[in-house]
């Protein structure tokens, strides 16, 4: 991990519906706010070989270039973003746990509180998003 970036004009929603279990997987939607992550310097070859897969690129997800604030500096980074986007949805129980579990110790508090309280409305709206 070389930091955590800051990605401005962009919100963290959960616009993929499993195919699996019909719930949210997380995206980044151009709609303002900011979204904070972890930022990994890896190897071209693990990127094509590894993450591109994990991804499900390019049939669920694509790879798209987005311009962090890194240490301070703009930095070119590689993304994954939803293709085909849903209503947003809630994550089930164990990816929201997940996503908490890997932000706790690195994104800012404040974040974190926002993205808790965000998932915690998703499971109150009605099945296909909001009224």
């Amino acid at each position: 991990m070389v930091g955590v970036g800051v990605l401005d004009s962009y919100s963290l929603r959960f616009t993929r519906k499993s195919t699996v279990d019909g719930m949210g997987r997380a995206d980044i939607v151009e709609e303002g706010g900011q979204v904070e992550g972890k930022a990994y310097e890896i190897p071209v070859e693990a990127l094509k070989n590894y993450l591109y897969q994990r991804e499900g690129a390019p049939f669920a997800y694509r790879a798209t270039f987005v311009t962090i604030k890194l240490n301070g500096n703009d930095t070119q980074a590689i993304t994954f973003t939803v293709k085909n986007k849903n209503e947003e949805m809630a994550p089930p129980a164990d990816y929201e746990k997940e996503i908490l579990r890997g932000a706790k110790g690195y994104l800012s508090e404040d974040y974190i509180l926002k993205l808790k309280a965000h998932m915690d409305g998703l499971k109150n709206q009605p099945v296909g998003g909001m009224e």
